[in-house]
């Protein structure tokens, strides 16, 4: 039994110098924490956390109802846990008491920045590029640089002020395997380090040498019907692996046993006869006599009186 008891001994020494107990949590954030956040009744002492801090949830009962009131930072901590702010890049955990403008607490309620931290150290990219030069994006394969306001943490990263990685064939290949080209009908790869556009890579741009597609009978019967040879005049169809010319295939190609055609005399056509038409006669206009003049003489002129 007192081995038992030394064994039990040196397990809680071990757990508590590991892991906090809610007795060592509600000595430090009060024995009404569990009251003041909302929460129900504190849980045993005894009860070791999963952590170095215990959460609210961890030592108190959650709550006997849901509340329809804005959430307290303490509740938001006993959700999130007490490293949610670092975890987010804050300096500082807001009190427990804090009451948030909704039913959840938003991290920037709870959380601050410490403006006595001096962040003078922080380059930005306009630094980073000033330092590194304008084209250092592209030379280490990406589109596009950031804004130069920019601020990184610490000293600026290639990652941090560049974006759109280049993306080259070598990554198309290695998603879609190096027999992709083939497969969809081209005859080699382009070389791995082809870097591709802003899209992404394309099967145009890393694949080369097109394979021209060969239409064949079997195409061709698939579009037109089984039965267009006998359509036009043939016997046979061709065997349907037939490969027609680059125009594409025709029934020349793919029939065979062209049937000759019978000649049919028709019968003349009735000649069709026209009645002649009627001549109209025109009345003859009458004469016109002109009376007979005069026969023209010589003039006699009268005898003039003689003066007696």
């Amino acid at each position: 039994l007192a081995f038992l008891s030394l064994g039990l001994f040196l397990a809680t020494a071990k757990v508590s110098a590991v892991c906090q107990t809610c007795s060592q949590f509600f000595a430090a954030e009060g024995q009404d924490i569990c009251e003041q956040t909302g929460f129900g009744d504190r849980k045993s002492p005894l009860v070791a956390c999963q952590a170095t801090h215990c959460r609210l949830l961890e030592c108190c009962e959650p709550p006997a109802a849901v509340v329809c009131r804005p959430q307290t930072c303490g509740e938001f901590y006993g959700v999130e846990g007490r490293n949610v702010c670092a975890n987010a890049g804050y300096d500082l955990s807001k009190s427990d008491f804090v009451t948030c403008q909704g039913l959840k607490c938003q991290v920037g309620e709870c959380c601050d920045h410490d403006e006595s931290v001096d962040n003078d150290d922080d380059e930005t990219c306009e630094e980073y590029f000033d330092r590194k030069g304008k084209s250092v994006c592209e030379k280490n394969d990406y589109h596009d640089r950031r804004d130069e306001d920019t601020e990184c943490d610490g000293e600026c990263r290639v990652s941090e002020c560049c974006k759109n990685k280049v993306e080259t064939c070598q990554d198309y290949f290695d998603e879609k395997g190096k027999d992709y080209c083939v497969d969809h009908g081209y005859e080699h790869r382009r070389d791995h380090s082809t870097p591709c556009d802003k899209d992404g890579c394309s099967r145009s741009q890393c694949c080369k040498n097109k394979v021209p597609e060969v239409e064949t009978c079997q195409d061709y019967f698939d579009d037109k019907g089984k039965d267009i040879c006998t359509r036009r005049g043939y016997e046979h169809r061709r065997n349907h692996s037939t490969e027609c010319s680059k125009k594409g295939c025709s029934s020349r190609q793919c029939c065979k046993g062209k049937q000759q055609s019978t000649t049919t005399t028709r019968p003349p056509r009735p000649t069709k006869t026209k009645p002649p038409r009627p001549t109209k006669t025109k009345p003859a206009r009458p004469t016109k006599t002109k009376p007979a003049k005069p026969a023209r003489g010589k003039k006699t002129k009268a005898p003039q009186p003689t003066a007696q």
